[in-house]
């Protein structure tokens, strides 16, 4: 083996002509290239590879660190206090129509809490016995009342066909299916009592949004913790609304909504739709005033000094009367009896007649007519003892309503005042839309209403005329 590679080689030299001296010293020159490719070569393989191992690592650190942190938490608990649940079945809803009232519930759906969102509610929240009943019930239940109530104050007028109810409710368990109850409920109680309006029902999913709905400022961070700061909450809006007045703001807001909105309103309300009332009561005060005159000027008047009506009643036999001066003392009976019954006030003495007839001169009609409209601010504060006169003269309480004219010192004063013109204001409504409300009406077929609704929205049901009625009874009244 060596000794063919020895020939071999012997061979290729014998081929390989002999290069002169100086050619054989001198160095080989490399190209430059060459000098910087080795290296270059080297980092451009290496470099790659060190960056996609640095990355594998950091990977691996970050998904060694997410599986560790869950036995981190349970060996090192945290201060803080846990999530509280959702809302542990409780549920808040809010139904508009004009009055805005909230209804919250317990776990098991019954209301536990009534909050008005806005100042039409307090008149609602004002009549105890609807709280009374509301208070226990469920949210169906609940909203039919409340629905009826508004009815009844004229804030759903049930003779046209534009009433509108919306109900609001904050996403939780199990809401759907109670919005499709209320829904229900409250299309029934339309369908019985031939009401047509609209029942719109949405669900909101941000707790601010459901939060600002019932003016509540805070930024709960959970359904539990706005129940809890709604729970805090005075059930009155105006309460609310009052907090952190001065003595002055708290006047200010009482002279332009109490005295001059709410009690205003009411005065014009009353005064206006009784107004042929108080003139059809000067005038028989007046035919009672002149009978009586002519009862003490007539010749066959038995008594000597005190000739008046009452008067003979007391101290002369009525049977030995002439028969012409019977007769006037017979008309005369008759006026009392038919003014008792008009107008509520007995005549029993001589002497009230003259403080009526004084009181009905001092009651300029046509002047009380001319400020009716309308009644202004500024005309109730400079004609009050006129408008004072004529609300005795219809049997107004006149200690109640001098009350309400005075500034209150503090926010209980306010309140309790406001409380007091939320009363006029609620029977002058319960008045006002008496026969509206309990007038008889056709009812609504229920099957064709549902239909209806099956063509609209899922959350919109309108009612409209379905040309099946059913009589209403009159003094039917839902409780």
């Amino acid at each position: 083996m060596r000794g063919w590679k020895k020939r071999w080689d012997a061979e290729l030299e014998g081929l390989i002509p002999e290069l002169r001296e100086d050619i054989l010293r001198t160095p080989i020159p490399k190209r430059e290239h060459e000098a910087d490719s080795m290296p270059r070569r080297r980092g451009s393989f290496w470099k790659p590879r060190l960056c996609i191992a640095a990355l594998a690592g950091a990977l691996a650190c970050i998904l060694l660190v997410l599986a560790i942190l869950p036995f981190l938490g349970r060996l090192f608990p945290s201060n803080q206090p846990p999530i509280e649940p959702a809302s542990n079945g409780q549920m808040l809803v809010t139904v508009q129509i004009n009055p805005a009232l909230t209804f919250m519930t317990d776990a098991d759906g019954n209301v536990t809490n009534l909050i008005s969102a806005n100042a039409d509610a307090d008149l609602i929240l004002s009549d105890a016995d609807f709280s009374d009943q509301c208070i226990g019930k469920s949210l169906n239940e609940a909203t039919v009342l409340f629905v009826d109530r508004c009815a009844r104050l004229g804030f759903l007028d049930v003779r046209e066909m534009e009433g509108f109810v919306k109900v609001s409710a904050l996403q939780g368990e199990k809401i759907e299916e109670e919005l499709a109850m209320i829904r229900s409920g409250v299309q029934s109680y339309f369908c019985e009592n031939g009401i047509y309006a609209v029942v719109d029902t949405e669900i909101l999913t941000e707790i601010s949004d459901y939060a600002a709905l019932n003016g509540y400022h805070e930024m709960p961070t959970s359904v539990q913790d706005l129940v809890k700061g709604l729970r805090k909450l005075p059930a009155y809006y105006t309460e609310r609304d009052l907090e952190g007045l001065s003595k002055e703001d708290l006047q200010s807001r009482y002279r332009s909504a109490v005295i001059g909105d709410e009690l205003k309103n009411n005065l014009q309300e009353i005064l206006t739709s009784n107004l042929g009332k108080l003139t059809g009561q000067y005038t028989d005060l007046l035919e009672i005033v002149n009978l009586n005159n002519r009862i003490m000027v007539h010749g066959q008047n038995p008594c000597l000094f005190l000739k008046n009506y009452w008067s003979v009643l007391e101290y002369c036999e009525t049977d030995t009367l002439a028969p012409e001066f019977a007769g006037l003392m017979s008309e005369m009976e008759i006026l009392l009896t038919e003014y008792s019954e008009c107008y509520g006030i007995e005549i029993e003495s001589f002497s009230q007649l003259l403080a009526l007839s004084e009181q009905a001169l001092t009651l300029p009609i046509e002047k009380l007519s001319n400020l009716l409209d309308p009644l202004s601010h500024e005309d109730l504060l400079e004609n009050a003892d006129l408008l004072f006169v004529a609300l005795e003269g219809i049997g107004c309480d006149m200690d109640q309503l001098r009350s309400l004219m005075k500034l209150p010192e503090s926010v209980d004063a306010y309140l309790e005042q406001n409380a007091r013109s939320l009363q006029i204001e609620a029977g002058n409504r319960l008045s006002q839309h008496e026969e509206a409300y309990l007038s008889a009406r056709d009812c609504i077929a229920r099957m064709i209403t549902m239909r209806l609704q099956s063509r609209s929205s899922a959350n919109t049901a309108p009612f409209l005329p379905t040309g099946m009625p059913c009589k209403k009874k009159n003094n039917e009244v839902m409780q």
